[in-house]
């Protein structure tokens, strides 16, 4: 590739593997956030939080994200966001795994077989990253919705 007109730098192919395959992959880690989040919407609320009207795990992780840790509670949450994400994960057909094996290689993940790690990684994040953004104060008990007309 050509910079300007005395200097030529070149990519190589992990640069240009991670270029092509970069749209594709920042779409369909949004596609399994929105699963992992759609499957932990549709766990009933365990409870934890009376003050607020939490009606699924997701509202909960929500919660413990923008005001935890919670001693005893935040491993429980960080487990089962875990496990949703390794099964939404592990749900991919192997065409698309090997595509995010070639992705981590490309980024220095190490290991024979990285991609499934480093999805799990990025998809944590990103599941993590939605619930910090959520506004939870509709479901505190005190909430008074005709006051936001």
């Amino acid at each position: 590739m050509i910079n300007d007109r005395n200097s030529v730098t070149f990519q190589t192919s992990d640069e240009i593997m991670l270029s092509a395959l970069r749209p594709w992959e920042l779409a369909k880690l949004q596609e399994l956030t929105r699963k992992v989040i759609f499957r932990l919407s549709r766990m009933h609320a365990s409870g934890l939080f009376p003050e607020h009207t939490y009606e699924s795990i997701w509202g909960e992780y929500s919660h413990h994200i923008q005001n935890g840790p919670f001693e005893g509670f935040s491993n429980l949450f960080e487990d089962l966001v875990d496990d949703v994400s390794e099964d939404i994960a592990n749900e991919l057909p192997e065409h698309e795994k090997h595509l995010f094996d070639e992705i981590a290689t490309a980024s220095g993940e190490p290991g024979d077989n990285p991609g499934l790690g480093y999805l799990y990684a990025q998809l944590k994040e990103a599941v993590s990253s939605r619930a910090s953004a959520r506004d939870l104060n509709r479901y505190a008990d005190d909430y008074r919705w005709y006051e936001n007309l």
